[in-house]
């Protein structure tokens, strides 16, 4: 769920890419209010996510919340009987966002 504070955040997701963007993106959300997408359950990660403002906002300010269900998440190129658990997939996203403000 994105929640926009200020401004105008949009949502985009991708599996097949190293970035989403405005024009190259598998699933978006791009309403005038508080965006949610929901992954498919075949997408396998890595899943990237970007977070986009309204051309028109200077500033935009928004908090980003990532859940799964209690469901595991299968690795990219592994067998079905290993999977991630909520630990690897919130470490996996920690160091996600820090690649991204890294980049920043």
């Amino acid at each position: 769920m994105l929640t926009t504070v200020y401004g105008d955040a949009d949502l985009f997701v991708t599996q097949k890419n190293s970035n989403p963007t405005f024009e190259d993106y598998d699933i978006q959300s791009a309403t005038t209010g508080n965006e949610f997408i929901s992954i498919p359950e075949d997408y396998s990660s890595p899943i990237r996510v970007g977070v986009f403002a309204a051309a028109q906002y200077i500033n935009t300010s928004y908090v980003l919340d990532i859940s799964t269900d209690n469901q595991p998440i299968k690795k990219q190129g592994e067998s079905p009987d290993k999977s991630w658990t909520k630990s690897d997939v919130l470490w996996f996203i920690l160091e996600l966002l820090f690649r991204i403000f890294e980049a920043l």
